[in-house]
């Protein structure tokens, strides 16, 4: 899901209003661990490249705090046992409502600019790799492309700290993640109707995917429930900042849903949620 896309132009224009459109970034780290990632900001700031990047790590890090990383670690699909029903946590203002439309604003620019194609795994759906290293990319979105490695490594970090602490226990528990690490991909929703089909992130076998943790932030500021676009997830639990869980509303699929409201950060392990 959060491999490197190649890019063309757009066909033509899309007659689908902006206002509609359903704006995600996620990336995944490497190592033994990649996370699908978010996208943090703060770039109300108007900070320096290095020093935003700095900012956007420490604000992440101060939401995603050792006790939701504790959350994850207790899940965690890796661990001798088998398996164990899954948490997402979900964090609210995480960056404040400016920075996300700033945000948005970037990725609306990388989009007129024929930057995105149709992904690979849902036709309604457009996407690309957000990357410093494209000149084209970073004149269109600066900001964002300095913030999936910053995510990687905030979230990354509270991990391998979490799972020190149990290894040091003697528990028999792998999966750390290279500081830093990962894929990323910023998905566009085009189309009324839009969606993935029912998936894990992480699907080889033997440990040859590298992807171990997603982490998704959300770019819709002006988000109603009538646009839906919910991510659904079975034998889960949604986790909030305040460390409460809330489980799938009664009847339906038995799925719990987390909307794609902005300036929210969704993070969980991408061989273990489907």
């Amino acid at each position: 899901t959060c491999s490197t896309l190649g890019r063309r132009c757009l066909p033509a224009p899309l007659s689908t209003p902006t206002s509609s459109r359903l704006y995600c970034i996620c990336s995944p780290p490497t190592c033994s661990t990649k996370i699908s990632m978010v996208f943090v900001l703060l770039v109300a700031l108007q900070l320096p490249l290095a020093n935003f990047a700095s900012a956007a790590e420490a604000a992440v890090a101060s939401c995603f705090t050792p006790r939701l990383a504790q959350t994850l670690v207790a899940c965690n699909p890796s661990v001798v046992g088998g398996w164990r029903k899954q948490s997402v946590v979900v964090l609210d203002g995480v960056l404040g409502r400016e920075a996300c439309e700033r945000l948005r604003s970037e990725a609306e620019a990388i989009r007129s600019r024929g930057l995105l194609e149709r992904a690979e795994s849902s036709g309604d759906v457009m996407a690309t790799q957000v990357t410093p290293d494209d000149d084209s990319m970073r004149r269109a979105a600066t900001t964002l492309t300095a913030l999936p490695r910053a995510i990687a490594r905030a979230v990354g970090r509270r991990i391998n700290d979490e799972v020190r602490g149990r290894q040091a226990s003697g528990e028999a528990m792998s999966c750390l993640v290279e500081d830093g690490a990962h894929t990323n991909k910023l998905a566009v929703v085009e189309t009324d109707g839009g969606a993935y089909l029912k998936h894990v992130d992480s699907i080889l076998a033997g440990g040859m995917d590298p992807r171990k943790l997603t982490a998704i932030y959300y770019l819709n500021p002006n988000w109603s429930e009538a646009q839906g676009g919910h991510l659904r997830a079975w034998d889960a639990v949604v986790v909030g900042g305040d460390g409460g869980e809330a489980g799938p509303p009664a009847g339906g699929d038995g799925a719990v849903r987390v909307a794609p409201r902005g300036d929210r950060l969704g993070v969980f392990w991408s061989g273990g949620l489907l």
